[in-house]
């Protein structure tokens, strides 16, 4: 199996119907919740046991969480684990860049200059701006967020105060463990035993459904975070790839040293939304 499939296969695992048995490995939540009016259910053994396969498959070490529009944890698999954050860290880093807007810091249509010796590898959105040499925040939160634009974290980390000031929002929006420790996201690493810049999968899908369906911000910069989500353009191939006809799915996703993530927000054509993290670490080598 490709291992960019492994979200397309947790998205249909977790579409499956309840059971009353879950997974001894796994942890199912809330079992007694009336599921019939959140429509979205834990999954079944069956499928369970098909996730058990991919982990296998893929060689890697695999983690999810699932909260649902109530802010419960559905589902999680190795929840309390921590996984390097890659670029998920994106996500809180443009809410925290909202909050700064709702409290009236700077405006989104604030400009922001730049030039070359600011410029890092994995930057598409502001390379093709570098003559221009500056661009308003929303501009850069859009790139950031949809097309996972490095030099626009890095100058918009700057701007919020830095990670230290990061993590003070994580804390305030109730994330005790997810921390960012490097503002420069090509000093990334995904080393085993290193906690710095790494979150687990419980603790980021808790945290982006504070920021996007929770009180974390006010409905207004709700709804431009969910708009840069949903405009995103690197997780065509991860969650959104398996979301049923007429879902609206918005995410950011997060890849770098043997490591691939996805956070999304998705809206069932019938339900409520919900939110779900997904943590593949150190797949097999040579799977594309």
């Amino acid at each position: 199996m490709r291992r960019l499939s492994i979200m397309a296969a947790f998205m249909l695992a977790a579409c499956g119907q309840q059971s009353s048995e879950p997974s001894r490995k796994d942890s199912v939540t809330d079992q007694d919740a009336p599921m019939a009016a959140a429509r979205v259910v834990p999954p079944a053994p069956k499928s369970l046991g098909e996730l058990d396969e991919i982990e296998r498959d893929s060689g890697g070490r695999l983690g999810v969480a699932v909260v649902s529009h109530d802010g419960d944890l559905l589902y999680v698999r190795r929840a309390d684990e921590r996984f390097a954050m890659c670029s998920t860290y994106k996500l809180p880093l443009a809410a925290a860049v909202l909050q700064d807007v709702e409290q009236g810091q700077y405006a989104l249509s604030d400009m922001i200059s730049f030039s070359g010796a600011d410029m890092l590898r994995w930057s598409h959105v502001l390379g093709r701006k570098q003559k221009i040499g500056q661009m308003p925040i929303d501009d850069l939160a859009a790139a950031m967020v949809g097309e996972s634009d490095n030099t626009a974290a890095r100058l918009l980390a700057h701007k919020i105060g830095g990670a230290a000031e990061l993590n003070k929002r994580l804390q305030a929006w109730g994330d005790a463990v997810t921390r960012l420790d490097r503002e420069n996201p090509l000093e990334h690493r995904n080393v085993a035993g290193d906690e710095r810049d790494t979150t687990t999968p419980a603790a980021m899908a808790k945290l982006a459904w504070r920021l996007a369906d929770g009180d974390g911000l006010s409905p207004p910069s709700r709804q431009m975070l969910i708009g840069w989500m949903d405009a995103a353009t690197t997780g065509e191939r991860r969650i959104r790839a398996a979301a049923p006809s007429g879902w609206a799915v918005g995410d950011k996703t997060g890849t770098c040293a043997g490591l691939m993530a996805d956070v999304a927000y998705l809206r069932p054509a019938d339900g409520p939304p919900f939110v779900m993290a997904v943590y593949l670490d150190r797949p097999k080598q040579g799977r594309a």
